[in-house]
């Protein structure tokens, strides 16, 4: 049958083949490139971003306990204030940033895990960082030295 066909015919559908091949491995790589796109956009959105926001958690927890130091080493009226300040600003960022990692869904050991920093850093918070500022603020100074040492500093490693 082919012998039948005219060279000029042959080319033609040999290269119409060779069309057809090209354009169906270009639909499978465009495919494969939205696909791969969709994948990384997942798992930006699902690893990335939240380990983002517990670096965040991490820093501002560490800045915290630096700024408890620095009003035991520092208990001048100006560095207090703006200590204080800083520390009480941290607290509310932690917190919302906290309620913002805890609303996406977590698998079983993510939500484990998470359940025991909240509770570690409850205590870290409402028991130590926040009322030894307060102590300092108030100039109870031994206070604030005192739940440094029984509180912030037993508990910094467990956070």
């Amino acid at each position: 049958m082919l012998q039948k066909m005219k060279i000029g015919t042959r080319l033609a559908l040999a290269f119409a083949l060779l069309l057809l091949l090209i354009s169906a491995l270009a639909t499978g790589g465009i495919s494969g490139a939205k696909r791969l796109t969709e994948r990384s956009a997942a798992l930006y959105e699902d690893r990335t971003v939240p380990m983002g926001v517990l670096a965040e958690i991490s820093h501002l927890t560490q800045r915290n306990r630096v700024l408890v130091m620095d009003m035991l080493m520092d208990p001048g009226t100006s560095n207090l204030q703006s200590s204080h300040a800083a520390l009480i600003a941290n607290v509310e960022r932690i917190r919302a940033l906290w309620k913002a990692y805890t609303a996406h869904p977590l698998g079983n050991e993510e939500q484990a895990l998470a359940k025991a920093f909240a509770d570690v850093n409850a205590t870290y918070l409402d028991s130590g960082l926040i009322p030894a500022a307060g102590a300092l603020i108030g100039g109870k100074y031994d206070d604030g030295s005192e739940l440094y040492i029984n509180q912030i500093r037993p508990n910094a490693a467990k956070v």
